[in-house]
């Protein structure tokens, strides 16, 4: 949407971007016509990278989040020498990169932050020794090791609000994310809340009568298969569900399980969660819809009962 904006108000800019994908641009604005309903025009240019490796987080099984961000610096060199551009925009998150543009190549930045790498909430688990994604259960049991996290992070929120404090303009998507980009970029970025943009008339359009058959109950949850959105708690919550209605009934009540996968690992865990859901004895009653376009996606809500 962001490159067709540009495309619309200015027309004679070039717009490029930086993919690790192996994809030919007519595929690319094939794929975003059909997901989105967003039809862009050729002039865009693809450039692509060999270094994704540096990024993903299985590269590195200790200090992940650090050792992303100095990979994202070797993505950004390979980056910069292949095409130097006037204003350069970081829309994945690695704030890292910005100053890396701006200082080595003199170019005006901007970013669009979807979730911050490390915020207070994530310090706050530690520090309270709670176990979660992203604090195991051996570190969240030893207070050495508590307070060691809680130093790594500290510095590395340093290092990332300097990065992202470089930033030109800065914009987040959404009031909680601009709540944790003030205190640890600082509040002099000026972030600016922009929300996604969300093709509503689609959704506004479809009967408030559910479409499903008669005696169906269905469940459909949206989201990445990514740690944070706890699809187990959600498994684990349509279990209960399941146990509290009449066992003829049952197979009556389903949930939807729909979103993407970033990466091997995301997949991986789709495969973990069919097995939960297995081990919980609801198998049958849950499906997972990977990556659907989007009429299938407004097909699925306009069945559903319960939305997440």
């Amino acid at each position: 949407q962001a490159v067709r904006a540009i495309q619309v108000e200015h027309p004679d800019v070039q717009c490029a971007i930086y993919t690790c994908d192996e994809v030919d641009l007519r595929t690319l604005m094939d794929n975003v016509s059909r997901s989105f309903y967003i039809n862009l025009q050729t002039n865009i240019e693809l450039v692509y990278l060999d270094r994704l490796k540096f990024i993903q987080p299985q590269s590195y099984p200790r200090f992940t989040i650090l050792g992303q961000s100095i990979g994202s610096l070797f993505l950004a060199h390979e980056a910069l020498n292949k095409y130097q551009p006037d204003i350069f925009i970081d829309t994945i998150g690695f704030a890292f990169t910005i100053p890396y543009f701006k200082l080595l190549g003199g170019a005006l930045t901007g970013c669009y932050v979807h979730y911050p790498t490390v915020s207070s909430d994530m310090l706050n688990k530690v520090k309270s020794q709670s176990n979660s994604f992203n604090n195991d259960s051996r570190i969240s049991k030893s207070p050495v090791l508590t307070f060691l996290k809680i130093s790594y992070y500290r510095l590395f929120a340093y290092l990332y609000g300097w990065a992202g404090s470089q930033s030109d303009l800065t914009l987040v998507n959404s009031s909680w994310t601009k709540g944790h980009i003030d205190h640890i970029w600082g509040r002099k970025t000026g972030a600016q809340i922009l929300y996604p943009p969300c093709d509503t008339s689609a959704f506004a359009g479809l009967e408030l009568e559910r479409l499903h058959p008669k005696n169906k109950f269905i469940v459909c949850s949206i989201g990445q298969f990514r740690p944070e959105k706890n699809h187990q708690a959600q498994l684990k919550a349509f279990q209960s569900l399941h146990q509290s209605i009449p066992e003829e009934s049952r197979l009556d009540c389903e949930l939807y399980l729909i979103g993407s996968c970033r990466d091997e690992e995301d997949l991986w865990r789709v495969q973990e969660l069919r097995k939960l859901a297995l081990s919980l004895g609801v198998e049958q009653n849950v499906s997972f819809h990977l990556s659907i376009p989007f009429h299938k996606l407004l097909t699925y809500l306009s069945q559903s009962d319960v939305g997440i």
